[in-house]
This record gives structure tokens, sequence and C-alpha cells, in this order.
């Protein structure tokens, strides 16, 4: 189901060198409480995990939904798939949680997982916003770059996480998507 959100890391690790499994202290470096917490960890900055044997570990600040999804993030999931060599991004599935001034935004990488035609611009970057205005959310896709075009075709599942439950809807991302 994560594998979008784990190749992504991948991409940005391969990039800038960050690594998908941080500390939390990298969520908020001035809090110095988080210096010490040896239990709990990020994958990337928008997955907290807490294993089941964490005594009281200290946590980042925000708003930490269903999943420990960070406020302010879009996570883009997949299908369950056996092998990467399977199409997993039908349907595109983001899991959406809004920050305190109902926004959120992420990014997905995708191309053809094996060989190195990503070298000449056969990847596919793209970036997602959701903002809320009045009683709806709009979720689009606002930037794509590289030439590969995933098997999606622009048509994703959002999944709104909210305090009452999860909202769904479905649709074009480059048109927007439009949530109650």
């Amino acid at each position: 189901i994560l594998l979008p959100y784990f190749y992504t890391l991948l991409h940005e690790a391969s990039t800038n060198g960050m690594p998908i499994m941080r500390p939390v202290f990298f969520s908020d470096p001035k809090d110095l409480s988080l210096r010490a917490e040896e239990e709990a960890f990020l994958v990337g900055d928008n997955l907290l995990i807490i294993p089941a044997f964490a005594n009281q570990p200290a946590l980042p600040k925000g708003i930490w939904k269903e999943l420990s999804l960070r406020g302010g993030a879009i996570i883009p999931t997949g299908k369950i798939i056996q092998n990467t060599t399977e199409n997993s991004l039908d349907p595109l599935t983001l899991l959406v949680c809004l920050d305190e001034q109902g926004k959120a935004s992420g990014n997905m990488y995708w191309d053809a997982g094996d060989g190195w035609s990503y070298k000449k611009g056969d990847y596919s970057l793209l970036q997602f916003v959701a903002e809320r205005n009045g009683d709806k959310v709009t979720v689009k896709l606002t930037k794509k770059t590289g030439k590969y075009n995933t098997e999606n075709k622009d048509m994703a599942v959002i999944k709104i996480i909210t305090d009452q439950g999860i909202r769904q809807a479905s649709g074009n991302l480059v048109e927007g998507i439009e949530i109650r």
C-alpha cells in the first residue's frame, strides 16, 4: 500500500541524502526534548511510528491522525501488489491530513522501476495540494515534471482523514477533486 510513498522517499534520498527512517527531532530541531527519543521515529516527514513497546515516547508537536499522519501531509498510496512489476497506482489513493490552516501538500515520484531511462527524463514527479474553503476541500495536481506516464492517468481516490472519520471521493486530479 505504501510503495508509492517509499519510492518517493527513495528518490528524495538519492537526490538530497535525506534518510528514509528519521529521528523524531527532524520534525522540530529546536525542540530539545525530542533529541533523546530512541523508540519513536519518522518514516519520511509525514509518518510517525510508535512501537508497541514504547514507554511514553517524546513526540513531535502538531496534528497527527490515524496512522500517525502529520497535519499538512498528502501521502500517495497504491493497491496491494505481490511485486514491483505490477501496476500499483491503479487506483492511486492520496491520504490527506489537513493542518491548522486547512491545507496539505505532498509529492509522488514514479518511473518504470527498472533500468536507467529515468536519467533521460523518463520519470514522473507529481506535486499535490489540498485546501479547505468553507465546507469543502479541493485536492489538485499542481505540477508534473518528467515524461513518464503513470497508469492512473491523473485519476485518484482521495481520503481525507478527519476527527469525524474518513471522507472519500474520486476523480481527475488535474480538474481538482472536491470533498464536502
